[in-house]
Order: structure tokens, then C-alpha cells, then sequence
């Protein structure tokens, strides 16, 4: 059965190339048999934290991480250019430099995100155990 669902322009069919042929599929099922699931049921979130980075932010993104390790929570520490989106809960971004990049994918991934960054790693840092203390 082909079921033709609507008819788009190119920076739409981007938007749709991006989200993945299965994550589409599944929201045209659900929208035909008015079902919609949890992304948790369907394994969307594997992650209830991910925290991402570049270069030396790692080390910021380190301190989050370990907060959310021993809140034993599920957490991934990743470099940006690793990253796969739609796969958390809740994303925390590290660093002004990764931060731009997020904002650039976030425009075709729809992702929301916290973002935590100073002037320098130093300052970045300093916000990251900020953060994390806020939280205690």
C-alpha cells in the first residue's frame, strides 16, 4: 500500500531526512490509527542525560556527568561530533563553541537545550560545578 502523506519542499524533506525513516514511518502510523506511544516505548530515549562537548569542555561535561552517575541516572558525556540526536530526555550542551553548533543542527533536529558556557574552559567550568551545586 503506498499512502502518499502530504507534499513538501526541499527544506521540509530535509527536516524528514534528518528525523529518520523509522522515527517518520511511526508518526504516520500513529497519526492513522490516532495511537501515540511514548518515545520511551519506543526506545527514543535512551538516555535520560546527555551532555554534550568539544575539545576541552570535555571536563565540564565530565563534572555534569558525574553528578547524574551518582544520582544513578542514565547519562552519555559526548563529543558533538558524535552526537546523534533524539536519543535523551534532557540535553545539556557544554561551551560556547558547541553551543553554536547546537544551535545550528537544533534548526533542522528540533531539539531543545540547556546550555551552560563562560567566557573561557575556566569560566565554563566554574558554571558546570554552579549547576551541578544548584542542584544538590
Amino acid at each position: 500500500m503506498l499512502i502518499e502523506v502530504c507534499f513538501v519542499d526541499t527544506e521540509d524533506a530535509n527536516k524528514y531526512l534528518s528525523l529518520g525513516a523509522d522515527k517518520l514511518a511511526t508518526a504516520i502510523v500513529e497519526a492513522i490509527t490516532k495511537h501515540i506511544s511514548s518515545a520511551e516505548e519506543n526506545n527514543y530515549n535512551r538516555y535520560k542525560h546527555t551532555i554534550v562537548y568539544s575539545g576541552d569542555d570535555k571536563v565540564s561535561a565530565d563534572i555534569l556527568g558525574l553528578y547524574y552517575k551518582r544520582k544513578k541516572e542514565s547519562y552519555l558525556v559526548t563529543d558533538i561530533k558524535d552526537y546523534k540526536p533524539h536519543r535523551t530526555q534532557n540535553l545539556y550542551v557544554i561551551g560556547g563553541v558547541t553551543c553554536n553548533k547546537m544551535k545550528e543542527m537544533s534548526k533542522t533536529t528540533g531539539e531543545k537545550f540547556t546550555q551552560l558556557y563562560g567566557n573561557d574552559v575556566w569560566s565554563t567550568m566554574d558554571k558546570a560545578i554552579e549547576f551541578v551545586k544548584k542542584k544538590l
